[in-house]
């Protein structure tokens, strides 16, 4: 019985480490998903790899529009680029279970929206969903899958707006609204010559150089009112509507 019991742990050791690593490599297979440590050049080639597919259908170059989203590249960053919010959550508990009840974190899937984004989609075209989603979504826009029979995967909708989505954001760009916002490429550590390391890194590295982790997700400007600009404020610009400029909400200015 004893020799039968110590079979069943390694049996089950070796079950979870399998689902572990295999988890981990289907991420690294998914084109959108993974690998998440990408660094520079990755996020070239892909950005490469995206752009003879996608339509510009509303300026050569501009990812977002009519949208105000930007990448500090000015090309596509890999959805899996971003660690997700559960890889925060392994320490920030409690900011993860706060979040998970958030509108932030359904920004992509409530009903209201949903519908509104669909007939919008279904009338005129999914290119001028970005607009919308660049706030609502804007892992999406900025991986390049808001454009026709685009191949990527979609796993990252079910976050909406996740931990890294805010702080990977670089600055805002006038308090335009709309997703006026440059988002640099996702890193939750600096090196020691204080460079971004693209990606998830490991709990440990972390741990040891707390300090090292703040430079990379914390700024003076996720404090400032400005910040919020970015998606808390609206318009309808006459590439959306064919009519003219019109104001919609501004929570910013009121």
């Amino acid at each position: 019985m004893r020799i039968l019991g110590r079979g069943v742990v390694l049996l089950v050791l070796l079950l979870t480490t399998f689902s572990v690593f295999g988890w981990k490599a289907n991420h690294a297979q998914n084109p959108a998903q993974g690998p998440y440590s990408t660094g520079t050049n990755s996020q070239k080639q892909y950005s490469d790899q995206i752009a003879p597919g996608y339509n510009y259908r509303f300026g050569n170059g501009n990812i977002s529009l009519p949208g105000n989203a930007a990448s500090e590249t000015g090309g596509f960053i890999r959805a899996g680029a971003y660690p997700d919010a559960e890889y925060c959550g392994h320490c920030h508990d409690e900011a993860y279970r706060q979040w998970r009840q958030s509108l932030h974190s359904n920004a992509f899937r409530t009903p209201f929206y949903r519908t509104s984004v669909n007939l919008l989609i279904r009338q005129k075209g999914i290119e001028f969903a970005r607009h919308c989603d660049s706030c609502h979504n804007p892992v999406g826009v900025l991986a390049g899958v808001l454009t026709k029979d685009s191949p990527l995967d979609r796993l990252f909708d079910r976050d909406g707006l996740t931990c890294m989505t805010c702080h990977s954001i670089d600055r805002v760009q006038s308090t335009l609204g709309n997703g006026g916002f440059v988002m640099s490429i996702p890193a939750v550590m600096v090196d020691e010559k204080g460079k971004r390391i693209p990606g998830e890194v490991p709990f440990g590295d972390i741990l040891e150089h707390p300090e090292r982790h703040s430079q990379a997700v914390m700024r003076d400007l996720l404090h400032q009112p400005e910040f919020c600009s970015a998606c808390h404020k609206a318009n309808l610009p006459p590439l959306l509507n064919d009519y003219k400029w019109i104001r919609a909400f501004s929570a910013y200015d009121e």
